[in-house]
């Protein structure tokens, strides 16, 4: 078999949603939050079938594992640094069904491999480290995920940024006879960790510098504001790949090719009709969460976790832009803030 999924039963795992903290220990571990239900691959699998197994998945890295070892990892990074791909899997999936193939196909040709590819001796945590330094770890190595192994060294799952973000949330929301589960500083004002240098457009911003706006930063995103300076929505690359790779959608085609009759398009269809024939950044801005910068970061993080946001615009008093925050930025000041 060249790729698996490993699964072990639930120890005293927290739920992922509206779980009860009351059950959770004082003490979490890096077993208590992580996921156990693990794609993980062997060194010699074609990279065409790692970004098959990546394609419409809500994971971006899967571990190499050799005898049950963690012997290395495959992220988007490494996908486009040597694996041959063009663009984020995420992006990739965005493609129409000819151009998808046309790329898998050729990653194919290559005859690469997930050990051309991987990252080797990756950073891992076994699955009795206290959450706090596991997120101490994540923020320092700018990590956006750790495989978890057992006192042997085999991989047992993994533990993501998003995974300490929401644990960190729902301890902070516990009732105030329980004990702290997890010493993060959820509390800190989100202007204490934001940071300043956010890309920006206004509305009647031409195409070619909202490019330049979303590829300035490791954001991929920028953030459209009026001329007082406050949030109007942000726009991604994956608008971006909308405008510059226009399709039929899908809809459309379904019609023309099984001569079908027509059928009122998707709303997202619809979406990614009006990026197609985008002039302006008003045409391509989405909804972006937003912010006081005087709430805590508890508040920050729950914003990003319930609308699936990679940022949040921090605002002033009057509304207006003055930092923002990614899930990086979130994590380093939680670990920060504890030791101030």
């Amino acid at each position: 078999m060249r790729w698996s999924k490993i699964w072990w039963p639930p120890r005293a795992r927290i739920a992922r949603r509206d779980c009860s903290l009351r059950d959770v220990s004082p003490a979490l571990h890096a077993s208590d939050v992580m996921s156990r239900d693990v794609v993980c691959i062997a060194p010699n699998v074609p990279i065409r079938e790692v970004v098959g197994l990546m394609l419409g998945k809500p994971y971006r890295a899967v571990p190499v594992v050799a005898s049950g070892i963690p012997v290395g990892i495959i992220t988007n990074s490494d996908l486009l640094k040597r694996g041959g791909l063009p663009m984020r899997v995420e992006l990739l999936q965005a493609l129409d069904t000819p151009a998808l193939h046309a790329e898998l196909e050729g990653l194919a040709r290559g005859a690469k491999i997930a050990a051309d590819v991987m990252t080797p001796g990756l950073v891992t945590v076994e699955a009795s480290a206290p959450l706090t330094h596991v997120a101490e770890l994540m923020s320092h190595r700018r990590l956006k995920r750790l495989p978890v192994v057992d006192e042997h060294g085999a991989l047992v799952g993994i533990v993501s940024r998003i995974d300490v973000l929401r644990t960190a949330v729902l301890t902070a929301e516990r009732p105030e006879s329980s004990p702290p589960a997890v010493a993060l500083a959820v509390d800190t004002p989100v202007a204490r960790a934001m940071r300043k240098d956010v890309p920006t457009v206004f509305p009647d911003a031409g195409l070619p510098e909202v490019l330049q706006a979303v590829t300035s930063t490791r954001l991929n995103r920028c953030l459209v504001v009026d001329r007082e300076r406050r949030v109007l929505g942000k726009i991604t690359d994956a608008e971006i790949l909308d405008r510059v790779t226009p399709a039929l959608r899908p809809s459309a085609l379904r019609s023309l090719v099984h001569r079908l009759p027509f059928v009122h398009p998707k709303p997202e269809e619809l979406q990614v009709d009006q990026h197609t024939k985008a002039r302006t950044a008003a045409d391509l801005l989405a909804e972006t969460a937003v912010v006081d910068e005087n709430a805590p970061l508890r508040e920050a993080i729950a914003a990003i976790l319930a609308g699936k946001h990679k940022i949040v615009a921090v605002v002033d008093a009057e509304r207006r832009l003055i930092g923002v925050l990614d899930r990086a930025d979130l994590l380093l000041g939680l670990v920060s803030s504890k030791k101030g």
